[in-house]
């Protein structure tokens, strides 16, 4: 079947699909790694991941941790621009 949607190019919406699917995947791993180094007391790592996942797609609750992860780390105005 498979065969058949790649001779006949029928699987590029399919493609698409799949594409956004790994683009949210992708997102959550990096938002959730930076979530465990927030936790286990790296913030530097933290701060890498959300600015990261922030550029890969705009999120309110990246931008919560990330604030956070700023207060935690006593640099007050990168933490209010978040906010």
């Amino acid at each position: 079947m498979n065969i058949l949607k790649a001779i006949f190019g029928s699987g590029s919406s399919n493609d698409k699909g799949e594409n956004d699917e790994s683009r949210e995947r992708d997102f959550d791993v990096v938002k959730y790694d930076g979530v465990r180094a927030m936790r286990s007391g790296k913030p530097d790592y933290a701060i890498q991941c959300f600015i990261y996942a922030l550029g890969m797609k705009e999120d309110l609750e990246v931008r919560d941790y990330l604030s956070q992860v700023y207060i935690s780390s006593r640099r007050l105005t990168e933490a209010m621009e978040q906010l």
